[in-house]
């Protein structure tokens, strides 16, 4: 069965990754929403495409170079005024719908790993209940080494254990 995914929150229909976006996908017949995860300076899960801020909002520079109080006054291009939300704000979105989050665990804007970030989302999601309802993306240039230094030493959610085969969310070269 073919499975129905509205893109960064339905990007060709509303600005992506905005609140609109999820809003409105959260009242379509889909079966998945895909969206990205960048981390603030201070450690918020952020919900934006790209390690940088420049082609989606009216700032510059990394998203990860930022504390969550100066994100939170970005705003996201073409919405009128919104901005950016956090992993939590998205699930709230979805929660009361059968729709699955499929979250790519995206890479700095150097295309390197975010140190713990899956571990994080990991835990996020857990904590939320949503672990069940949600498929992850490996990193960017996953590799099993590369995972596995990612996610060592950060407690795996319950519902994750053993469901892999090297700690990491996604990775499917064996151990």
């Amino acid at each position: 069965m073919t499975a129905i995914a509205s893109h960064r929150g339905g990007a060709l229909l509303w600005p992506e990754n905005s609140r609109i976006a999820f809003e409105n996908t959260a009242r379509l017949a889909v079966q998945q929403v895909e969206f990205d995860i960048h981390p603030s300076r201070d450690g918020r899960l952020v919900v934006i495409h790209d390690a940088t801020l420049d082609r989606t909002t009216d700032a510059t520079g990394p998203v990860a170079s930022r504390d969550w109080s100066e994100l939170a006054q970005v705003m996201l291009k073409a919405t009128g005024g919104q901005r950016p939300l956090l992993l939590d704000e998205v699930i709230d979105i979805f929660r009361p719908t059968p729709i699955l989050l499929r979250i790519e665990i995206k890479a700095d804007q150097h295309g390197l790993p975010y140190p713990g970030l899956p571990g994080r989302i990991a835990a996020a999601l857990d904590r939320a209940g949503m672990a069940a309802r949600s498929a992850r993306i490996r990193p960017s240039g996953c590799s099993r080494r590369r995972c596995c230094a990612i996610s060592a030493g950060s407690r795996q959610p319950s519902a994750w254990r053993g469901r892999d085969t090297c700690r990491c969310w996604d990775c499917t070269i064996p151990s």
